[in-house]
């Protein structure tokens, strides 16, 4: 595992890539944090322009929490659509770097045990997010996300990979 580390350590030295560009795309993979348990998500993002990107997200959940004196169950499931403004080119910002903010818009599917006595939010989803790439070599990267009301409230820790 050492050699690996010291491995990616030095190839990160020698390509490094810039933020997502015109006519390319990317993945993203991770987890995120959330009120509602620990989401896998993963997306497909878009590089409209130098300066605008798009794309489609999706997020996997499942958690158990306390209701009255009973433990239940809950499934959630959330897709949506994102659009990011990327500060680089406005800002000076060197190339390993990606920082970022846009809107989303997307859809909550939540399921609970049939005999949950409480209510169950599923419906659509608008919000926000602000955050940063920074990419390792010029095929991936890390990224952490800060946002509201998406199918990852909360944030996002996870890796990009170019395409």
């Amino acid at each position: 595992m050492k050699k690996i580390f010291i491995l990616f350590l030095f190839a990160s030295n020698f390509a490094v890539a810039q933020a997502i560009q015109s006519g390319e795309s990317q993945i993203n993979l991770g987890v995120g944090m959330s009120g509602w348990g620990l989401p896998v998500y993963g997306g497909y993002e878009y590089g409209f322009s130098d300066q605008i990107s798009g794309g489609v997200e999706a997020s996997f959940r499942n958690f158990t929490k306390n209701y009255g004196s009973a433990d239940y169950k809950y499934t959630a499931f959330g897709i949506g659509v994102f659009a990011n403004y990327h500060f680089n080119e406005a800002l000076n910002i060197p190339e390993p770097w990606d920082f970022y903010g846009g809107l989303n818009l997307g859809y909550f599917n939540v399921k609970v045990d049939s005999d949950y006595p409480g209510a169950i939010a599923s419906g659509t989803s608008f919000g926000g997010q602000l955050g940063g790439r920074y990419y390792f070599s010029d095929k991936m990267g890390v990224n952490l996300e800060f946002n509201g009301g998406s199918a990852v409230t909360g944030g996002k820790l996870g890796i990009t990979i170019k395409l």
